[in-house]
């Protein structure tokens, strides 16, 4: 129970940091280095839960670091596009509404995307109970950071309208955000 303890510990770091990032700039060394710890948590999570073997868990880490970047980029571009489109829906226009809408349906389209090739890449290294497992982990993570996540909006935030809770029994079927 501890490690897991620990993993939320980081990631609730790990979530306060876009907000710093933001107020200080770009991203420097200390930051990355926060990020690659939690990287490092959640892989070891993965090589506990999913049982890996040493050559498993070195072609995990290399595939989930190959995306890495590219994901952080659209997460980043993601919740950009977001706080555009909640500040406009309170006075804009809809041809800026509408534009907004459409940028951040093709972001969430591109992340899809990313995260299925990602996904497609780790399957054949894992045998069909450590790819369940791998589905079933990472969904308990991206539970785990909207449970810590949520206090962290503070007072007076309202989720969007279709964002609500899912069941903890709900699973995404494809591959998983963290």
């Amino acid at each position: 129970m501890k490690p897991k303890r620990i993993l939320l510990l980081a990631l609730l770091v790990w979530l306060a940091l876009p907000a710093s990032l933001q107020a200080q700039g770009p991203v420097g060394a200390p930051e990355d280095s926060k990020r690659e710890r939690i990287h490092d948590l959640i892989l070891q999570r993965l090589n506990t839960e999913l049982g890996l073997n040493p050559t498993q868990s070195q072609q995990l880490a290399q595939i989930m670091r190959k995306y890495q970047q590219q994901r952080l980029g659209l997460k980043r571009q993601q919740r950009e596009l977001t706080a555009q489109l909640r500040a406009a829906s309170t006075g804009g226009n809809d041809a800026q509404i509408q534009t907004l809408l459409q940028k951040l349906t093709a972001t969430r389209s591109q992340l899809d995307q990313v995260n299925d090739q990602m996904f497609n890449e780790i399957r054949p290294m894992l045998t069909p109970m450590q790819q369940a497992k791998y589905l079933l982990v990472m969904d308990e993570i991206r539970q785990e950071v909207k449970a810590i996540r949520r206090p962290m909006m503070g007072p007076g935030y309202y989720p969007p309208p279709g964002a609500g809770t899912p069941s903890q029994d709900a699973v995404r079927v494809g591959p998983p955000y963290y």
